[in-house]
């Protein structure tokens, strides 16, 4: 089974076939929906003001109310907390528990600016938020800590001197990585101590941990790609000829993959080999290694996403009549899912056959496999 989301305000159930088994609905545009950890549950917020937690069968769990839409929503690894931002521009947090259709709500934090991101640590012992106002807070969410003030005086201010556009936990929940408009990514230890400020010339789009959380990885508006050490030392530079789209680790952290608007998307060796180019006619928008990390899937504006060898040899073309917005491998890498400006989504095997067109009303953005491979959202 499938699942898609469009500007139509809709979330649709697929077969792979490409049959349409039913939808849910909002009552305004769609502003992020996922899978529980579980892939038993889906998430969607919305700008009719609900977060709605339902089962795939659509039965409604939790249907939370906000009196201005909802830009984002995010759930807690044990399923027990959920955080939602508003365009009131308040950060709302939810506790799940027990049979209440509208669930608790522990706290309305305010943030003065558009909050651009939101995560809970691995442990679930923290959650960060972050926005325009040049500020991520990291919050305890200790049962005793989210009533009251408590919050209020326990939060940590991570200052930058510019809107924070990115913020999350690495992955072993050690360390925070910010990233920010004025022109640096900056990491801290949860702890709390302020580490290395990682500046680029220009805005700082994109920023994260190798696998082990030992390097840090950042992109810049000025097609400057940066690796760290931890400590602050830059290791190298990388370069592109216009504005980085994207920046990723390969699965071994080995390799770096970028996706720029130069209309390339490179491979970069941190042995210092020369970078192995995936090119199209315009932009490309993503690109992403197979699990595996043997291949690499490319997004582009020319109307086609793309899949190569590591070592630039073409495998296969997925053609769309749009921009292609999104392409991203099945968990085992046999399949291959794809999102467009033509107002579809598409499902092929990776040799490049069609397996399922999936029709919307209007662009799609985004698309995303469950993480047992049988969904789609």
């Amino acid at each position: 089974m499938l699942l898609t989301v469009c500007d139509d305000q809709r979330i649709r159930f697929w077969s792979t076939a490409g049959d349409s088994l039913g939808s849910f609905v909002h009552d305004a545009r769609i502003n992020s929906a996922a899978f529980s950890r579980d892939g038993r549950q889906i998430l969607s917020a919305g700008d009719d003001g609900l977060v709605l937690l339902r089962t795939l069968a659509g039965d409604t769990l939790k249907r939370l109310d906000h009196p201005q839409g909802v830009t984002g929503a995010i759930l807690s690894a044990d399923g027990k907390w959920l955080l939602s931002a508003a365009r009131d521009e308040n950060v709302y947090l939810w506790e799940l528990g027990g049979d209440s259709l509208s669930g608790h709500l522990q706290q309305v934090l305010p943030h003065g600016r558009t909050v651009h991101s939101l995560d809970f640590s691995p442990d679930g012992q923290h959650f960060l938020t972050a926005s325009d106002e040049k500020t991520a807070y990291l919050w305890p969410l200790r049962a005793q800590d989210v009533s009251g003030d408590a919050l209020l005086q326990y939060r940590i201010l991570l200052p930058h001197d510019g809107g924070i556009t990115a913020a999350g936990f690495s992955p072993d929940g050690r360390f925070i990585l910010t990233a920010a408009r004025d022109s640096s990514a900056r990491l801290w230890k949860t702890e709390i101590d302020t580490l290395p400020i990682f500046h680029h010339d220009r805005v700082v789009m994109t920023a994260q941990f190798s696998p082990d959380s030992r390097e840090v990885l950042s992109a810049a508006r000025d097609g400057e790609v940066a690796l760290w050490s931890a400590a602050g030392e830059q290791l190298q530079v990388f370069h592109h000829d216009d504005d980085v789209r994207t920046a990723q680790f390969s699965p071994d952290g080995k390799r770096i993959l970028t996706a720029s608007y130069d209309g390339t998307a490179r491979l970069w060796s941190l042995e210092g080999a020369a970078p192995v180019r995936f090119t199209h006619r315009d932009t490309v928008f993503s690109a992403v290694f197979s699990p595996d990390g043997r291949q690499i899937l490319t997004a582009s504006y020319d109307y086609t996403a793309r899949l190569w060898r590591d070592n630039g040899d073409s495998l296969a073309i997925f053609r769309h009549r749009g921009k292609v917005n999104t392409a991203v491998f099945s968990p085992d890498g046999r399949q291959v899912l794809t999102a467009s400006d033509d107002g579809s989504a598409r499902l092929w095997r990776s040799n490049g056959d069609s397996l399922a067109v999936l029709p919307h009303d209007d662009w799609v953005y985004g698309a995303v496999f469950s993480p047992d491979g049988k969904r789609l959202l």
